[in-house]
């Protein structure tokens, strides 16, 4: 295989991956046996008047004769090389444990923990105060529309943890090789392929929900139980490990391996564990401030003339509500100038005077006022690629007694 670095690609190309390895490496098409995309991002910074373009890099499968030459020939390319041999996982030792691990919490943590210790024969049990996703997607919707809230199953405890209702993020920090481990299990259990190589990949919380469904159901299948409404309340320890833990205030389940994957907003827990003297240890953190723009402002500001131009073609043609984000402006953007692919709509003829691209927030006023008034003209259709215009429009919905 050979890596290819840095190959930009302007937001209008339409030709192949194939094509662009090819042309890159000097070589006809019908040469390059394959493309695997290792990275994606977007490059707008639109400098000395470059376009807004995609930069890749990618690793190109030859011939192995072939490969040998063209890495001769482009040796002085410093964005050309030999792509590095992906080592593969070893496979997990089987352990023998006497009593069956208990895993706290069944967010991101606990849910790893869980599977990992499954898929090492261990059979864990997994006990989660809170619902399950779809209980909780159910308990979360009925606090939004009218603020009766379950403490134990919320945005923030239930299956999948907190972020399972804040649009699957996975933009971290950490630089470590398990980091793939987690992405694959992400993939297989139904999570977009794309998330391997985009540069701020996320999964998005109407898939999320079945990605989390999916590791428990794995976990259970490799072994492990998972109880959800079960809130470990006491901890019983001997003179050097854990003996046991209670659920619920009732029940006593023994074990000598607990893992505690409980976030940040378990209180309760964390009091109880600090009064059973369990040592602990206070994490760094870092605060900042979140400043909040209207959509179209950061569009505009990112992508300059080409969203004026889109903006104006919406006007202009008087069809359709498109919910902006920046994750895929470009390829939006590229359609509506077109006008090819939402040309339909127009034939439909949705009564839309204005485009609806607002971001001030659930509950916003000015949002709900302008879904109201596509209701009101029989709309039919929203258009939410991501960010948090799915979970406000689903709000604004409610308020009028549609369901989707």
């Amino acid at each position: 295989m050979i890596r290819i670095r840095n190959l930009a690609v302007p937001f209008t190309e339409t030709a192949s991956l194939e094509d662009l390895a090819a042309k890159r490496l000097m070589l006809p098409p019908q040469q390059i046996a394959g493309v695997v995309i290792v990275r994606k991002a977007v490059d707008a910074r639109r400098y000395h008047g470059a376009p807004i373009q995609f930069v890749y890099i990618l690793d190109v499968r030859l011939e192995p004769k072939l490969e040998k030459k063209v890495l001769q020939k482009l040796r002085r390319d410093r964005n050309v090389e030999a792509a590095p041999e992906s080592e593969a996982a070893a496979p997990l030792p089987k352990l023998h444990l006497e009593r069956r691990p208990v895993v706290v919490g069944f967010g991101p943590a606990g849910m790893f923990a869980a599977l990992t210790l499954a898929r090492q024969g261990c059979e864990p049990l997994v006990l989660e105060r809170g619902h399950d996703v779809d209980t909780r997607h159910e308990d979360i919707q009925r606090f939004w529309r009218g603020g009766a809230l379950d403490p134990q199953s919320n945005v923030q405890f239930g299956e999948g943890g907190a972020g399972t209702f804040s649009d699957g993020k996975l933009t971290t920090r950490i630089n470590d090789p398990h980091m793939k481990d987690v992405i694959e299990a992400f993939v297989a259990a139904g999570a977009p392929e794309e998330i391997r190589y985009l540069h701020k990949p996320h999964i998005g919380t109407d898939i999320l929900r079945d990605v989390v469904r999916n590791i428990r159901k794995e976990i259970i299948r490799l072994g492990g139980t998972v109880r959800f409404g079960a809130q470990v309340t006491d901890l019983e320890l001997g003179e050097e490990d854990v003996e046991a833990v209670i659920v619920n205030d009732e029940e006593r389940i023994e074990t000598d391996v607990v893992f505690f994957g409980i976030g940040h907003s378990a209180r309760d827990t964390y009091r109880m564990l600090l009064e059973r003297g369990v040592a602990m240890e206070a994490k760094p953190f870092a605060m900042g401030v979140r400043i909040e723009h209207p959509q179209e402002f950061i569009d505009r500001a990112q992508y300059g003339e080409m969203v004026r131009e889109a903006y104006r073609n919406y006007k202009h043609n008087n069809y359709l509500t498109y919910i902006f984000s920046s994750r895929d402006f470009t390829d939006v953007a590229r359609k509506i100038t077109a006008l090819r692919e939402v040309a339909s709509l127009r034939e439909r003829k949705l009564p839309v005077e204005e485009p609806l691209i607002c971001f001030s927030g659930p509950g916003s006023d000015r949002y709900v006022e302008l879904i109201g008034k596509l209701l009101r003209q029989r709309a039919d259709a929203l258009f939410c690629p991501g960010g948090n215009a799915g979970i406000v429009s689903l709000y604004a919905l409610s308020l009028f007694n549609r369901q989707l």
